[in-house]
């Protein structure tokens, strides 16, 4: 049987809310769809560099952002590209306070964050469809793009000065010798030694390795060093060094040399460097490229929020960059946006992460489906006994088997429903109601999906999703053969209109059928939850929280 976990909780399930439970999630969802960011986007990769949407692969690596627990800030995480595809969507067209231009499909989550307007002080926080936002909303900001096209030469230029003047050495001799002025850099890190010996190399000079005695505190070292032993070469280095271009590549390029000399990274961006004037030329540097440096008595200091330090590595991509572990941080800043554009339908991108979000035109944005369980499922293999002994060890009488959907598993689903309730455990089965099988259980949590969950028209899985997601004959089956409730994730006071025609067409009794609002956080629930608890006081129908959410917030295995 493919599953993906076991937890032991209290969340229970319907009426048995609150109740000690074992879950059992199951792989594989029969009901799929996607949302989509326009061609052409970019989206940040795991090396802060912007690539084009239509660049990716699956197996690529990208920035992501994941919430580790109830009440923290998402983390950024490396995250791997595992499913792209083309299709053509209803476009929405963003600009944010900042200039920031972004297209994708309209039914694409974007993370709201909360703000005021002057036409409600109710603001809907986490995760919102493109077309639901509108003017003076602010969405979640990871990196403002920028245009990072670089002077390969200049670059270069500037990161050997940046290296040179940060741990090289010119030094001369008596100047009666014939080659008195001389060049080295010693440096443990010899993978940046060949660096600059390569890119030394493009530049005209040529920089061989010897040993370096290295005299220290703790007495005498070795350590590898590029040398340049004749006066002459050492010289022109110089000059080339110090005569260089007012030009931004140079500027990075320097900064990202002075910081693999000087610099380190723990929570903010550091130079370790006395008054002088390579402390100075780093402040003029930082500043000519939009940074904000302080001064401090041993060093320099380039922000600590994490658009800056994201920025600065971006911006200059020291070769240092892996040393430096920034992930799991995260970014509280945000971008308000200043005009919404629905557009026509047009081609668009859908990129599907291991951990369902990638950051797009500095945005943050959110894969469809849980990966886990639909296209990306674990896949884990697991024999009914073991199964059983998975379950039984936590001594609970309650047992929710859920998914993905448990029905695609018929055969291994009755199996193992009929050896817990042999042992005496009362048994829930969650299911979208699109496939009927007889099972031993004693309740069935059917969850239809409402056409809230549709992608849009023209979505590859649109027919199949629309043709499939509600199946009148297996709601009727089940209702007359089974305890049940009837589920549906509410997210909008429209979707009432529609569960009522379904109500009437089926039959479904009032007292079955059980709203839960939509939302994955205690502040995107609390609206939704006012409006359909009088909903359900006028119709008949049970309210349902999301008790794992409220408790846990949105996180796995509880």
């Amino acid at each position: 049987m493919k599953y993906s976990e076991f937890f032991h909780t209290i969340q229970g399930e319907g009426k048995l809310v609150g109740v000690p439970s074992v879950f059992f999630r199951t792989s594989y969802c029969n009901l799929r769809c996607d949302w989509c960011s326009a061609i052409g986007t970019r989206v940040l990769s795991s090396d802060l560099r912007w690539t084009p949407i239509e660049n990716l692969n699956p197996g690529d690596w990208v920035v992501g952002a994941l919430r580790q627990d109830k009440g923290g800030h998402l983390q950024l995480q490396p995250t791997q590209v595992v499913e792209t595809a083309v299709r053509r969507a209803p476009m929405v067209r963003f600009l944010t306070e900042d200039g920031i231009q972004f297209a994708c499909s309209a039914d694409h989550l974007l993370y709201q964050v909360t703000t005021r307007t002057q036409n409600s002080s109710k603001i809907h926080v986490g995760w919102r469809k493109a077309k639901k936002l509108s003017l003076g909303r602010a969405v979640r900001c990871i990196l403002p793009p920028e245009d990072l096209q670089v002077a390969a030469e200049a670059y270069e230029r500037g990161w050997l000065c940046g290296m040179a003047e940060g741990d090289g050495c010119f030094w001369s001799l008596r100047k009666g010798d014939k080659n008195y002025r001389r060049f080295r850099l010693a440096l443990s890190n010899v993978s940046l030694l060949e660096q600059f010996q390569q890119f030394a190399k493009r530049a005209g000079y040529r920089l061989h390795f010897a040993p370096h005695q290295h005299s220290g505190f703790k007495g005498y070292s070795v350590m590898e060093a590029l040398w340049l032993t004749t006066s002459e070469s050492a010289e022109s280095f110089e000059r080339w060094l110090k005569a260089h271009p007012q030009d931004q590549s140079y500027f990075r390029g320097w900064l990202a040399g002075f910081f693999d000399a000087e610099g380190s990274y723990t929570g903010t961006i550091r130079f370790a460097q006395k008054e002088g004037i390579f402390k100075q030329k780093a402040i003029d540097f930082a500043a000519k490229l939009g940074f904000r440096p302080t001064n401090e008595s041993r060093g320099i200091r380039l922000g600590g929020t994490t658009p800056e330090i994201l920025r600065f590595y971006s911006l200059c991509q020291p070769q240092s960059l892996k040393k430096w572990n920034f992930w799991g941080i995260s970014s509280q800043a945000r971008q308000h946006i200043v005009n919404v554009e629905h557009a026509d339908t047009e081609e668009v991108i859908s990129l599907k992460t291991a951990s369902g979000t990638y950051v797009s035109e500095g945005i943050l944005s959110h894969n469809c489906d849980t990966p886990f369980t639909s296209w990306n499922p674990e896949n884990k293999d697991i024999t009914l006994m073991e199964a059983v002994e998975a379950i039984t060890k936590y001594d609970c009488k309650h047992v929710v088997i859920t998914g993905g959907e448990p029905f695609i598993q018929v055969k291994e689903l009755a199996q193992l429903c009929q050896a817990l309730d042999e042992r005496g455990h009362h048994i829930t089965i969650e299911t979208n109601a699109t496939i009927f099988a007889p099972v031993a259980a004693h309740l069935i949590s059917m969850s239809p999906k409402l056409q809230n969950s549709n992608p849009p028209s023209d979505n590859r899985y649109f027919q199949s999703h629309e043709r499939g997601r509600i199946r009148p004959d297996v709601i009727r089956k089940f209702l007359d053969r089974y305890e049940c409730q009837v589920k549906f994730v509410v997210d909008q006071p429209a979707d009432i209109e529609e569960i009522q025609a379904l109500q009437a067409e089926i039959p479904i009794p009032a007292e079955t059928i059980v709203l839960m609002p939509q939302g994955i956080t205690p502040e995107e629930l609390a609206p939704k939850q006012e409006w359909l608890v009088d909903i359900c006081k006028e119709h008949g129908y049970r309210y349902s929280p999301r008790v794992h959410v409220d408790i846990w917030g949105d996180k796995r295995g509880v």
